[in-house]
Order: structure tokens, then sequence, then C-alpha cells
């Protein structure tokens, strides 16, 4: 939507950075989706259930982690 394209032209200019993550950057995934869901009280998965769809998708090529800073 309208929204999301703004947001994404905004990142751009304020030099954000997105990368495909590792498995080792499942720890701040979590930590980010832990924080989120508490602030807007919406539920998430533990830690184990991030890791179990990396593992069964990720390495296979079906889906990437895209992360940013």
């Amino acid at each position: 939507n309208q929204g999301t394209r703004r947001k994404i032209r905004q990142s751009l200019k304020k030099d954000v950075v997105y990368y495909e993550a590792t498995r080792d950057d499942l720890v701040k995934f979590d930590s980010i989706m832990q924080t989120t869901g508490e602030r807007k009280e919406f539920g998430v998965h533990n830690a184990d259930y991030y890791a179990m769809m990396y593992d069964g998708f990720v390495p296979h090529g079906d889906a990437a982690l895209i992360l940013a800073e």
C-alpha cells in the first residue's frame, strides 16, 4: 500500500541497511518479535519455533530472513 511504499523510500534516504540474516541472527530476530509483541499486545512464538522455521525453509532456498539496521 501507499504507506508501506513511503516507509521504504524514507528508509532508503535515512541509510537503513538491509541484510540477509544468518541463523546466528535468530537471537536478534526473536528479541525484536518479543519486544514488538509486548508493545502491540499480540502473541508471538518462542525462539525454538523461529529456529525450526529457519531450518525448514532458509537453507533450501525457499525463504530468507531479512533484517534492517
